[in-house]
């Protein structure tokens, strides 16, 4: 780094700054230290996009959750049944008839004989209320399908593009430092006899299970600073760009003589990254810093 450049010089800045930093490697230098700290620096530069998109979104479906298919059932057995008895239809309603399926969700017998009891004192009235003429080419409703029932909520980051440009340093060229970055981006090939191979994930990445939790550190993520107001971990980087210079960087050599380096003079590397974890609301507080 050259502290006579401008934009080098604003790289110390922290307040204007993005810094991606992932977990140190072994002593091997093979593989990332499982659960360790992000510590280690893998690029930085100046944020050209300064706000941070939160989105929250939540998931509603038609119709409530209907766990004995009960509406289904109904469905199928009114249009045979409920033309000449409806008694029929309650006593395939009956709780013994579906206890196997009661059973097997876990639910108790009380609960299913309050059901029981309402839907056939709903069926009884449509059965002295309808003949079977009058079903055909009708539509059976129920009230679970008439209300929203609330399924999930999905919380978003949307990341500005990282990027940032790489001068040629006399003993840290361009090349040594894609170098570096290509063995957190891109994980090995091992061929299987020439016709199959068995890609590595990048920088050992391994996602685990329990991602729920507001502490859980993934094997192989990245975390990001952004400025000194946001730190967001558990981070994968999906694509990384290199524009590459084609003119040569001049340098001096022993004898205070301009030669070619035979290095690029530049690369504006430009890295795109997105959450691996659940987002919970926990998290959310989290790297929004909100008491």
């Amino acid at each position: 780094m050259d502290q006579n450049l401008f934009y080098d010089s604003q790289l110390e800045n922290d307040n204007i700054t993005w810094r991606l930093y992932s977990q140190p490697y072994t002593e091997s230098g093979e593989e990332v230290q499982s659960d360790s700290d992000y510590s280690e620096l893998v690029a930085k530069g100046i944020m050209r996009d300064t706000s941070l998109e939160i989105g929250i979104s939540h998931r509603y479906s038609s119709g409530c959750y209907d766990p004995f298919r009960i509406t289904e059932t109904l469905a199928g057995l009114l249009p045979g049944y409920l033309g000449k008895v409806g008694q029929k239809v309650v006593q395939n309603l009956n709780p013994k008839t579906i206890m196997p399926i009661i059973n097997a969700a876990g639910i108790s017998a009380n609960s299913i004989n309050s059901i029981s009891m309402l839907m056939n004192r709903n069926i009884e009235a449509l059965g002295t209320s309808f003949n079977l003429a009058q079903m055909i080419g009708s539509e059976f409703m129920s009230a679970f399908d008439l209300v929203n029932t609330y399924t999930g909520s999905d919380v978003s980051i949307f990341i500005p593009l990282l990027e940032t440009i790489w001068f040629h340093e006399k003993g840290n060229s361009v090349r040594s430092r894609i170098a570096n970055l290509q063995k957190r981006v891109l994980g090995d090939l091992t061929h299987l006899g020439g016709l199959f191979g068995l890609q590595a994930a990048p920088n050992n990445y391994l996602p685990k299970l329990e991602n729920l939790s507001a502490d859980i550190k993934f094997t192989g993520s990245f975390m990001l600073k952004l400025g000194n107001l946001y730190s967001i971990d558990n981070l994968i980087i999906t694509s990384v760009d290199y524009e590459l210079s084609t003119i040569n960087a001049r340098v001096k050599d022993d004898n205070g003589n301009i030669v070619s380096s035979g290095e690029p003079l530049y690369a504006i590397v430009k890295i795109r990254v997105e959450p691996a974890a659940f987002i919970t609301k926990e998290k959310l507080k989290k790297y929004l810093r909100l008491s």
